[in-house]
């Protein structure tokens, strides 16, 4: 079973929300499901950089997959819905998953 599980929240942001998720994610894998978290690349940031701060905040390695989307901020207001847009094109266009947990 492949399990998508996108997440409007960027790694590098201190919401406590953003351990649980990483850590949902980690479980699931380990339960062997076959999981892809979808979440907002900082600016100018690259995928090394994305995983050694969810290492850092996990305290281990992730055991899942990491797509990473650019978000786009319009009057602050629009954000949730350029999220939106971006996590549906990825979802759309590779179309390998069976469920997505929001």
């Amino acid at each position: 079973m492949k399990l998508v599980y996108p997440h409007n929240v960027s790694v590098t942001n201190n919401k406590a929300n953003i351990i649980q998720v990483l850590q949902m994610c980690n479980s699931f894998q380990k339960n062997n499901i076959d999981t892809t978290l979808v979440i907002p690349a900082p600016i100018h940031s690259k995928d090394k950089e994305i995983k050694k701060i969810i290492e850092k905040k996990l305290g281990t390695r992730p055991l899942f997959k990491i797509v990473t989307f650019y978000q786009y901020n319009i009057f602050g207001r629009l954000t949730a819905l350029f999220s939106a847009i971006s996590f549906f094109k990825i979802y759309y266009n590779k179309k390998e998953f069976d469920y997505c947990y929001t």
